[in-house]
């Protein structure tokens, strides 16, 4: 009897034991969870930074040849600097931050948004067609043109942003289509900003606009 006490003794002890590693396993999994979301998070504007987007980018590749694709958009906020010049850099972050959110609003299982660097953001759309494609990129357009970033009582700064987009194709890679996407970018500021340009689907080098 005496025995059967004392081994009652050790299992219950080992059970609490067995009991208080989980917990801080637990723990150190939560830990590791938020650390592994920070160096995905760009600080600023809480969109995936170009970690988080490079990371997206591997869910992407090899493209597959259904009916339904996959699409970049690469957007730039026209005139950033002459922004920056003129409302002051705390105000550059505002905007920044203001347009993040309206992206954050944008996304949804399929569409993400990230910071690539400076005023340069990209967004990703998984699994959808090319007419979804053409209406998002115009939505997304719209929606930083019409923001309202209130300087003070007085002022109202405008904001507007020019898109590039590209199609994912099977015979090019992700980061091919990025390229494509940025191209698409450099005609929509060439042709006067606050557009969209579109690289073709078929034949990404040859540029499109609408």
């Amino acid at each position: 009897k005496k025995e059967n006490n004392e081994f009652k003794t050790l299992t219950s002890k080992l059970k609490r034991e067995i009991e208080q590693v989980n917990d801080e396993l637990d723990k150190i999994k939560k830990v590791n969870v938020t650390l592994t979301q920070e160096t995905l998070v760009d600080e600023l504007t809480k969109l995936y930074n170009r970690r988080g987007i490079e990371q997206m980018f591997n869910t992407l590749s090899p493209f597959d040849t259904t009916d339904q694709m996959c699409a970049i958009f690469v957007l730039d906020i026209d005139n950033f600097k002459l922004y920056n010049d003129y409302w002051g850099h705390l105000q550059g972050d505002e905007c920044l931050k203001i347009i993040s959110q309206a992206l954050i609003e944008l996304q949804s299982k399929n569409i993400f948004a990230g910071r690539y660097g400076g005023e340069e953001f990209l967004m990703i759309l998984k699994d959808i067609d090319a007419d979804a494609v053409y209406a998002i990129a115009e939505r997304c357009r719209q929606a930083i043109y019409e923001l309202e970033h209130r300087i003070d009582d007085l002022y109202m700064a405008e904001v507007s942003a020019s898109i590039g987009v590209a199609f994912s194709q099977t015979d090019l890679s992700v980061m091919q289509v990025l390229q494509a996407a940025d191209e698409a970018l450099y005609q929509a500021k060439s042709e006067g900003r606050n557009r969209i340009c579109f690289a073709e689907p078929r034949l990404q080098s040859q540029l499109i606009s609408v």
